[in-house]
């Protein structure tokens, strides 16, 4: 993998923590279900989740709240490719960001060695904070399609997620949380919500 194509990949990532950096956690209650004398109304689990479809049409995902999204295309001074870079943003009202992050690649060269682009991603966004710590990186794979299942911790938050290679198209679906709110079920939910649209 060519040293351009990793610092793009950086690039992507620094602008995905500026993107969350804003307003990290934060500290509204939780909703209040009604509750009766004898019995409490609990609805069943991620019953009030949105499916999302983004206007590219390339995928649909189940989320809290429908994400913001922002849109950025770089072009290699060097090389003149263009990556189309797409992030999409949902946040629970405990600060629980759920997050899909796409880069499109124009250059099939820059895609040559799928294993390589995946771990350097896991290991870019892993080197974004000296206090992180990496406690899995595990190949995989998802839909036909080379993968990457990681989890980063550091002292104030969990970042767990999963990064694959669609022909061109990188996908990075992550969850960060705060240590008090890691809910491996909302994550395993969030993944597995998640279809390409063929």
């Amino acid at each position: 993998m060519s040293s351009k194509t990793i610092v793009l990949v950086t690039i992507a990532v620094l602008a995905l923590a500026l993107l969350i950096s804003f307003k990290w956690f934060t500290h509204n209650a939780w909703k209040a279900f009604p509750s009766g004398p004898h019995m409490d109304v609990v609805p069943p689990a991620h019953s009030e989740w949105k499916e999302f479809i983004p206007k590219t049409n390339k995928f649909r995902v189940k989320v809290p709240l429908l994400p913001q999204q922002a849109t950025e295309s770089v072009t290699d001074p060097l090389t003149r490719h263009t990556r189309l870079y797409d992030m999409y943003v949902s946040q629970e009202a405990d600060g629980t960001i759920y997050m899909i992050s796409s880069i499109e690649f124009q250059d099939k060269r820059d895609v040559l060695d799928p294993e390589g682009l995946l771990k350097t991603t896991v290991n870019d966004m892993m080197k974004a904070n000296p206090d992180n710590r990496l406690v899995k990186s595990q190949p995989t794979v998802y839909d036909g399609f080379p993968a990457q299942d990681f989890m980063i911790q550091n002292p104030q938050m969990t970042m767990e997620g999963k990064v694959f290679l669609d022909h061109e198209t990188l996908y990075i679906l992550t969850t960060i949380e705060n240590g008090k709110n890691y809910k491996p079920d909302d994550f395993n939910y969030f993944i597995k919500s998640f279809q390409l649209k063929k």
